[in-house]
Protein backbone atom coordinates (compact mmCIF):
# COMPACT_ATOMS: atom_id res chain seq x y z
CA UNK A 1 0.00 0.00 0.00
CA UNK A 2 0.98 3.40 -1.34
CA UNK A 3 -0.33 6.45 0.81
CA UNK A 4 2.11 8.90 -0.50
CA UNK A 5 0.21 12.42 -1.59
CA UNK A 6 -2.15 11.06 0.18
CA UNK A 7 -1.95 12.64 3.98
CA UNK A 8 0.99 14.23 5.85
CA UNK A 9 0.98 14.01 9.59
CA UNK A 10 3.37 16.43 12.02
CA UNK A 11 2.21 15.02 15.29
CA UNK A 12 -0.45 12.29 16.09
CA UNK A 13 -0.85 8.89 16.00
CA UNK A 14 -0.57 6.29 13.15
CA UNK A 15 -1.88 2.51 13.97
CA UNK A 16 -1.93 -0.69 11.25
CA UNK A 17 -2.73 -3.87 11.84
CA UNK A 18 -0.25 -5.92 9.94
CA UNK A 19 -0.19 -9.82 8.90
CA UNK A 20 3.49 -10.71 8.56
CA UNK A 21 4.28 -13.60 6.03
CA UNK A 22 6.54 -16.30 6.51
CA UNK A 23 9.36 -16.85 4.07
CA UNK A 24 12.76 -17.05 2.83
CA UNK A 25 13.54 -13.90 0.84
CA UNK A 26 10.28 -11.88 2.27
CA UNK A 27 10.89 -8.46 3.91
CA UNK A 28 7.73 -6.99 4.88
CA UNK A 29 7.52 -3.91 6.56
CA UNK A 30 5.80 -0.72 7.48
CA UNK A 31 7.99 2.41 7.59
CA UNK A 32 7.30 6.40 6.81
CA UNK A 33 9.13 8.26 4.63
CA UNK A 34 9.56 12.45 4.86
CA UNK A 35 6.20 14.34 3.42
CA UNK A 36 9.05 15.99 0.91
CA UNK A 37 9.92 12.28 -1.17
CA UNK A 38 8.24 12.10 -3.95
CA UNK A 39 8.38 15.94 -4.84
CA UNK A 40 12.10 15.28 -5.39
CA UNK A 41 14.18 15.13 -2.71
CA UNK A 42 16.64 12.49 -3.04
CA UNK A 43 16.80 9.69 0.25
CA UNK A 44 17.99 10.08 3.10
CA UNK A 45 17.89 13.93 3.34
CA UNK A 46 13.73 13.86 3.71
CA UNK A 47 14.45 11.21 6.46
CA UNK A 48 12.90 8.18 6.91
CA UNK A 49 11.72 5.82 10.12
CA UNK A 50 11.04 1.71 9.71
CA UNK A 51 8.88 1.37 12.16
CA UNK A 52 9.15 -2.59 11.52
CA UNK A 53 10.75 -4.55 9.47
CA UNK A 54 10.47 -8.37 9.58
CA UNK A 55 12.93 -10.90 7.69
CA UNK A 56 10.65 -13.62 6.39
CA UNK A 57 12.70 -16.30 7.49
CA UNK A 58 12.44 -15.15 11.59
CA UNK A 59 8.91 -13.87 12.20
CA UNK A 60 9.67 -14.03 15.58
CA UNK A 61 12.14 -10.79 15.23
CA UNK A 62 11.27 -7.48 14.20
CA UNK A 63 13.53 -4.49 13.69
CA UNK A 64 13.24 -0.68 13.63
CA UNK A 65 15.49 2.03 12.17
CA UNK A 66 16.16 5.85 11.60
CA UNK A 67 17.94 6.57 8.62
CA UNK A 68 18.85 10.81 7.53
CA UNK A 69 21.86 12.18 5.84
CA UNK A 70 24.55 11.34 9.03
CA UNK A 71 22.99 7.50 9.81
CA UNK A 72 21.73 6.02 6.13
CA UNK A 73 21.87 2.82 4.37
CA UNK A 74 23.73 -0.25 6.96
CA UNK A 75 24.32 2.58 9.04
CA UNK A 76 20.80 3.30 10.37
CA UNK A 77 20.21 4.26 13.82
CA UNK A 78 18.08 1.18 15.21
Amino acid sequence: MNTGNKFSVQYGRIEARIRVPKGNGLWPAFWMMGADFLSGRPWPYNGEVDIMEVLGRNTLEAYSTLHAPAYNGGNGYG
